[in-house]
């Protein structure tokens, strides 16, 4: 039974997250995400190419990980650590990271622009349904026919709907998060 009470005690607790990201990452109202890194291809891949470098995946995942922590009203910075670059890596490294999160955010608008394409298509083609289906109740002999109308125009709204509330809001979270990432300014400390 002291078990359960004390589960219960940490369940009925408010835990303020916001006030505990900012206690570690909060810097002049400026969030910072830090990285501790021995080598630039703890950056840039190992078996990238020069001049078409790509991030490490598990640098990303680290940098958004902690960017999703963050709430979207500041600023980022990326503050690498441990590691001395030379000015021609510092360069390198501000580009690609600059670049993979604008392309990044140019295909994620992209996505967006679809979709919603799509959802007015699949909303145009259900009122045309509707429109074939009014039509064909005054036709009795037609009834297998206006099923299949009344089921298309169902699931015509159906997907639209869902594409236009979890779809689009995904998507619109998405862009958010790659526009500040796009926008995080990179800094480098030399210990």
């Amino acid at each position: 039974m002291a078990h359960t009470s004390k589960l219960k005690k940490y369940q009925l607790e408010k835990f303020d997250y916001y006030k505990t990201i900012n206690e570690y990452y909060m810097k002049d109202g400026r969030a910072y995400i830090s990285v501790n890194v021995n080598t630039i291809n703890d950056i840039i891949s190992k078996y990238s190419v020069k001049n078409d470098e790509v991030l490490n995946p598990e640098f990303m995942h680290y940098i958004e990980t902690n960017a999703s922590y963050i709430p979207d009203e500041y600023p980022l910075t990326l503050e690498i650590c441990n590691h001395t670059f030379s000015k021609e890596e510092k360069e390198i490294i501000n580009k690609v990271i600059k670049n993979h999160y604008r392309i990044s955010l140019f295909n994620k608008q992209n996505e967006l622009k679809i979709s919603k394409r799509r959802c007015k298509l699949l909303f145009l083609s259900g009122l045309g349904i509707l429109f074939i289906y009014s039509l064909m109740i005054y036709i009795t002999f037609f009834n297998i026919l206006r099923e299949i109308f009344s089921l298309l125009f169902c699931f015509s709204m159906w997907e639209t709907a869902d594409i236009m509330i979890f779809h689009h809001d995904a998507i619109n979270e998405n862009i958010i998060d790659l526009e500040n990432l796009s926008e995080m300014e990179i800094i480098f400390r030399e210990d």
